[in-house]
This record gives structure tokens, C-alpha cells and sequence, in this order.
């Protein structure tokens, strides 16, 4: 004996009617690249480049540190992230994008402060699929939050923005390898 098709039919239905989930989308604004500066941008006042004895002199004793000698995590008490290759900071994670002595945004600010402060920038707004059936059924998706990346030279500093206030700042080298790059200005 057959199973009723309609249970079936009404779920399709419904699910055309929901739609399909979004993917992440990607505005690439004029402002990508910050202002040239004679003093450096960083994340918390540390620049990439420096070395981590310069980094515990202005931060103090790191609370936690961990990895191999040559390329070492440590966590200061603001809750400023250094990532070290040879003692030589490679990455960053704060709550402020400073330039020199200066804080530009930090965690808090809103949407609109960021790009009062430093223009639209590279924006990717991220999406999370939603579910039904116990999950295997993607039924659309969810904004999560946005990720703003500004340059400076080979510099990318990202903004995770969530419900429309900075909750973290990275900085980095380099450009993600899976993006197109944006043109300097």
C-alpha cells in the first residue's frame, strides 16, 4: 500500500514558499584602505611587526601563553590576543583599532561610528542556514553578524560587528586566499 502523497506535497510547498537560504553577501566600499599615516595602526596599541618583549613592556605579563617556542600564543589581562612567530607578532585580536596613541573604534562602537571614523570599508555580511526536519532540511538562513576589513599595505584589519556593535578587531598579514584582494586606491 502507498504512503498518502500529500504530507509529502505540503512539505514541498512550504519549503518553495520559505525560499532558498541566502549566502553571504559582499560590499566592497570606496574606503577600503585606510588614510596613510606616519603614526602606525594596531589592535590594543600593538602593531604587527613588533616584538613581543615591546608588546609585554606596554601590556604587562601575558595571563596565559601557550605553543611551541617559534610560534606562541598570549592573552593580556585587556584580553588582547598576540599570536608571535620568533618573538615577531603575526596577528593580533583586541577590542580597539588604534593609530599610534589614538583609539579609532573600539568594542561597542556602533555600525555607523565605524564608518563615521573610517568609511565603508570591505563589508561581508554572514548568514547561518536554518533548519527543520531535526535538521536536514535548509529551510532559509539567519543574518549572523558582519565582518568590515580595512588595509593598511599588506595589513587587513577585520571588524566583527554582531547586532550592530564591534565585538572584536583582528589584524593580520595578508588578504584572505579564497577573496579577490581589493585594488588600492
Amino acid at each position: 500500500m502507498r504512503a498518502p502523497l500529500l504530507p509529502i506535497a505540503s512539505l514541498l510547498a512550504a519549503l518553495a514558499l520559505v525560499g532558498c537560504p541566502r549566502g553571504n553577501s559582499i560590499t566592497v566600499g570606496a574606503d577600503t584602505y585606510l588614510p596613510a599615516s606616519e603614526a602606525p595602526y594596531g589592535v590594543d596599541g600593538v602593531v604587527l611587526g613588533a616584538s613581543i618583549a615591546d608588546v609585554r613592556s606596554a601590556l604587562g605579563a601575558p595571563t596565559e601563553e601557550m605553543g611551541p617556542p617559534d610560534r606562541r600564543f598570549a592573552r593580556f589581562t585587556r584580553g588582547t590576543g598576540v599570536t608571535t612567530r620568533d618573538d615577531v607578532v603575526v596577528e593580533v585580536s583586541g577590542a580597539a583599532l588604534t593609530r599610534g596613541d589614538a583609539v579609532l573604534v573600539r568594542a561597542g562602537s556602533t555600525e555607523e561610528e565605524v564608518v563615521a571614523a573610517l568609511g565603508v570599508g570591505w563589508v561581508e555580511e554572514q548568514y547561518q542556514p536554518t533548519q527543520a526536519g531535526g535538521g536536514m532540511i535548509t529551510t532559509g538562513s539567519r543574518f549572523v553578524g558582519k565582518d568590515i576589513r580595512y588595509r593598511d599595505g599588506d595589513v587587513t584589519f577585520y571588524l566583527w560587528l554582531r547586532d550592530g556593535e564591534v565585538r572584536s578587531v583582528t589584524s593580520r598579514r595578508g588578504w584572505p586566499r579564497h577573496q579577490r584582494e581589493p585594488k588600492p586606491r
